[in-house]
Order: C-alpha cells, then structure tokens, then sequence
C-alpha cells in the first residue's frame, strides 16, 4: 500500500513538474498593436527630428537631403499610418522647404533595419520599404518650394525614411528601438490588408 501512495504522489509531483517547465507554457505575447503603434507615435513625435539643428543655419555639406526636420504623426491608429514631414533642403547655396503627408500600409512593409546616414553626420535613418510582392504603394502628397519641386504634387513611392538627427539623444539607440517595433507592427498587420477588388 505504501508503494503504490509513493507512486501515486510522485507521479503527481511529476505532472505538476513538468506542467510548470517553461516548455509547456505558452510564450507571453509582445506588446499589443494598439501599444505598439502608441509608442512608435511617442517616438516619432518626440525623437524623429534635429532638434536643435532645426534652428541653425543648414550645412552646405547636406546638399539635396534635409538640413532641418521634425517628422510628426498624423494617424497611428491602424495598419495604414500617416505622418508629416517639415524640412528644408540645401541645394547649391539655396535653400528650399518640403513638407510631405506621407501614408504607408504597414501590411506591404518588409522588415526595416536601422542604418547610420552615409554622409558623416550623427543622423540615424530607418527606411521603410514596400515588399517586392506589394499591392499598396506608399502614398505621398507633397507641397515643395517651387523653384526645386513642382508645387504640390501627389506620388507613389517604394520606399521613405524617419530621420533621427538631434544632438541630444542616442540617435542609434532610438533608430533600432523605432525598427523593431514597426518590425512588430508589420508582423501583427500582415494579413490585414483590404481585399483584393479585381475579379482576377
């Protein structure tokens, strides 16, 4: 009788074992869609900029990329976000104004991966590009210094950047922060994207 209690306990002891091995449990999920695209917002709002760069003359050295800009969300609410871009670009010894909304599908995006700027300055970019298999395009709707751009135009684009350039933050630090939470984004988009119209 005593063996037979003996087994019976142990083998009890050994379900509850192996009940709480970390195998048999379910892996948290990451951090929600709505949470995270409520940091990326934060991030963006917050850290997407030159900070004080934005006030100070533009280098003649950032010749056609932006020698002042904040990036600003529009809608992060769901898998299609938008954003603004505010920006002034040195071209020769002018300078010429952007500013951009710019709307991309985060469903149709491939996996960013933060990069340092190749022109020697201590910006941090992460590029945002469509999947080679992509239905939607990112949308642009763009008013330029006409004496640079054509006015106010609306384009598709393949790819566009947030920008981390201010002097007062660990701009590497926050890019690859930014790049895996759209990487998350992406993932917990993939499968949302608005169905297919055509017939074929």
């Amino acid at each position: 009788m005593k063996s037979i209690l003996t087994t019976m306990v142990c083998m009890g002891l050994g379900a509850v074992a192996a009940a709480g091995t970390p195998a048999s449990i379910d892996p948290s999920p990451g951090p929600s869609l709505k949470d995270t695209l409520d940091w990326l917002q934060w991030a963006v709002a917050e850290h997407a900029n030159n900070g004080e760069a934005a006030g100070a003359p533009c280098d003649n050295n950032r010749q056609y990329r932006p020698c002042r800009f904040k990036y600003a969300p529009v809608d992060f609410s769901g898998c299609s976000l938008s954003y603004e871009f505010d920006g002034q670009i040195t071209v020769g010894s002018q300078l010429r104004s952007r500013k951009a909304t710019i709307v991309v599908p985060l469903w149709e995006l491939a996996t960013p991966q933060a990069r340092r700027e190749q022109d020697g300055v201590p910006t941090w970019l992460v590029p945002l590009s469509l999947r080679d298999d992509a239905r939607f395009p990112i949308q642009v709707d763009e008013d330029a210094d006409p004496d640079y751009l054509p006015g106010h135009r609306n384009y598709e684009q393949r790819f566009v950047l947030l920008e981390f350039g201010n002097v007062n933050t660990d701009n590497q630090a926050m890019a690859q922060r930014v790049a895996r939470a759209f990487a998350h984004a992406i993932e917990l988009c993939d499968g949302r994207k608005p169905p297919n119209k055509e017939p074929f």
